[in-house]
C-alpha cells in the first residue's frame, strides 16, 4: 500500500494580529507498508504552545514508529505509550528551559496504518477522518474539559485516560485526514459530530492531482489562508492527508 501525503498549518487571522504566529504542527514518516500521521494544535493560553505542539508532533511519531516497528508492541499500546512519550518529551523541555510545563500545552493527533490494521488517537479537539469504501467516517471523538468549549491537553496527568482511540482493520481504506479544530467549523457536522462529506470529497479529489507534493502543499497554505475560508475561522488551521495511490487505490 503507497501513500501520497500533503500537509499545511497556516497561521489565523487572530494569531496574526495579535503577533502570535502559527501554534498548529503535523507531520508525517512512512516506513515500507507502515504509515504515521500527526497534527497538534499548541494551546491559545499556552505561551510556548506552538513550540509544544512542534516538539510533541515530532516525539510521538519518533515513539509511534519504534513501538510498531523495533518493539512490535500491541498498536493500542503503541498509540498509547506514544502519548506519554510525547508529554514526557515536553515536560523534560520545560524542565531543562525553566519554564512551567503547561506553557507547552497542546493537542495532539495520531493516525498509523500498515495495509492490514488501521490505528487512531486523540487527545484534545480536532479530528481523524478516513475514507473507506467511498465513505467518510470519523475515528476518535475530541475530548471535553471540566467547562464548557474547554478541551484536554497533553499536559494533563496520564494522557492515554483521557484520549479517545481506534484500532480495527484497515479494509478498504482509501484515505485518512487530520485536522486541527480552527477547521472544524467547514469539515463536520457540528451539531452531530459528523464529517461534512463535500468537504472530505473535494480534499480526497484536491490531493490526486498532478504535480509534485510540494506545489500542492503550496497551493493548500494558499487555500487556508484564503480569504473565503478566513471569513469562516480566525484561528490556525492544519490539513493533513494521506490518499492511497497506486494499484486498488
Amino acid at each position: 500500500m503507497s501513500w501520497r501525503v500533503i500537509g499545511a498549518s497556516v497561521e489565523g487571522s487572530s494569531h496574526r494580529q495579535a503577533g502570535r504566529g502559527c501554534d498548529d504542527a503535523h507531520g508525517h514518516r512512512q516506513a515500507g507498508e507502515l504509515l504515521l500521521l500527526a497534527v497538534a494544535d499548541g494551546a491559545g493560553s499556552a505561551l510556548l504552545g506552538g513550540e509544544g505542539a512542534r516538539i510533541a508532533v515530532e516525539a510521538a511519531l519518533g515513539a509511534l514508529h519504534d513501538s510498531l516497528v523495533e518493539v512490535s508492541l500491541d498498536w493500542g499500546e503503541a498509540l498509547n505509550r506514544a502519548l506519554r512519550t510525547a508529554r514526557a518529551v515536553l515536560e523534560a523541555e520545560a524542565y531543562y528551559q525553566g519554564r512551567p510545563f503547561r506553557e507547552y500545552a497542546t493537542t495532539l493527533l495520531l493516525a498509523a496504518c500498515d495495509g492490514e490494521r488501521l490505528g487512531a488517537v486523540q487527545l484534545g479537539d480536532g479530528a481523524v477522518v478516513a475514507r473507506r469504501g467511498g465513505c467518510w467516517e470519523r475515528l476518535t471523538r475530541p475530548n471535553e474539559g471540566e467547562y464548557a468549549n474547554e478541551t484536554v491537553f497533553l499536559t494533563v496527568r496520564e494522557p492515554e485516560r483521557h484520549a479517545s482511540s481506534f484500532v480495527g482493520p484497515c479494509g478498504d481504506l482509501e484515505a485518512l485526514v487530520l485536522l486541527t479544530d480552527g477547521l472544524e467549523g467547514l469539515a463536520l457536522n457540528l451539531r452531530e459530530g459528523r464529517p461534512h462529506a463535500p468537504f472530505f470529497e473535494a480534499l480526497h479529489r484536491f490531493a490526486a492531482r498532478e504535480g509534485e507534493v510540494g506545489a500542492l502543499e503550496a497551493a493548500l497554505r494558499e487555500e487556508l489562508a484564503s480569504e473565503r475560508v478566513e471569513a469562516r475561522t480566525d484561528d490556525d488551521k492544519t490539513l493533513l492527508i494521506a490518499r492511497r495511490v497506486g494499484e486498488g487505490a
